[in-house]
């Protein structure tokens, strides 16, 4: 168990240890290219699940590019599908990125509120040639819970027609933050879950689709802050985390050290310089 102390917004490890209770996972599926479907997940304790699918389809009447990719961790997960197809009664792909957690939070104030902001950010895009009766789409749906209060947002692009003889697409980016409120007892644990979804869906009669979730950046979990009942901060919160991340100060990028990007810097340099000598040679 992770113990973090929050004090004047600034957390402080104390402890670590993870337990079982703490569980990612990540599954993707390929679908619709004249064979058993491509299907793989992975579930994991700690670090970073992963999941791929990808498969294909070339005939004189049907042509597939199928793929969905999945990562999930504590405080980041990732999903993507693509579907790419010519010929009629395609599929679809499909990624999944699910975080389960178990938090406790103890406070001289005998309870508050904990703030969740999750951003997602990606892009959708949808493409036809040409189609009979067909429908297809993009979608992204992510939902969060924790304590037993949620939040889900969903983004759809879906093309539905009898007929199209002119190309037709469309694109949408995403970039919203998520902000949820859950009441805590101090010193009450409680459950955290997450489950984020991404689908490229060319299925009923397309002749010609694109479909592409892209969202293997996001979801992000920003830094958490711990309020008392009249939203005031609180300073002196300790958080437990089962898994051992540290939601005080949310999920923080690999940083390249200065050392590294001197040299690389050096490197740009020298290979300039070298150039233009070759040239006045």
């Amino acid at each position: 168990r992770l113990l973090i102390a929050l004090t004047a917004g600034v957390c402080a490890v104390v402890a670590a240890a993870p337990s079982s209770a703490a569980v990612i996972s990540a599954s993707a599926t390929a679908s619709g290219c004249l064979m058993n479907p491509d299907q793989n997940s992975e579930f994991r304790a700690s670090g970073t699940a992963y999941a791929t699918a990808y498969c294909t389809a070339n005939t004189p009447f049907v042509t597939r590019d199928v793929s969905a990719g999945a990562s999930s961790s504590f405080g980041k997960s990732g999903v993507s599908a693509r579907y790419e197809s010519t010929g009629q009664n395609a599929g679809l792909s499909s990624a999944r990125a699910e975080v389960d957690d178990f938090l406790t939070v103890t406070t001289s104030s005998g309870g508050g509120i904990l703030r969740f902001e999750i951003r997602i950010d990606g892009n959708l895009s949808i493409a036809t040639g040409f189609s009979l009766n067909g429908q297809h789409g993009a979608k992204i749906s992510y939902a969060f819970s924790a304590n037993g209060t949620g939040h889900s947002y969903n983004s759809t692009l879906q093309w539905n027609g009898n007929f199209v003889s002119n190309p037709f697409s469309d694109t949408a980016m995403v970039d919203e933050t998520l902000i949820v409120d859950v009441p805590f007892i101090s010193g009450v644990g409680f459950n955290l879950a997450s489950d984020f979804l991404a689908t490229a869906d060319c299925t009923t009669s397309v002749l010609s689709c694109v479909a592409d979730s892209s969202f293997s950046s996001s979801a992000t979990l920003l830094p958490t802050q711990v309020f008392d009942s009249g939203m005031n901060l609180l300073t002196d919160a300790v958080i437990v985390s089962d898994s051992g991340f540290d939601y005080a100060v949310g999920f923080v990028a690999e940083v390249v050290e200065p050392t590294a990007l001197g040299l690389f810097g050096l490197g740009l340099a020298g290979l300039g310089l070298a150039a233009r000598r070759r040239k006045t040679a």
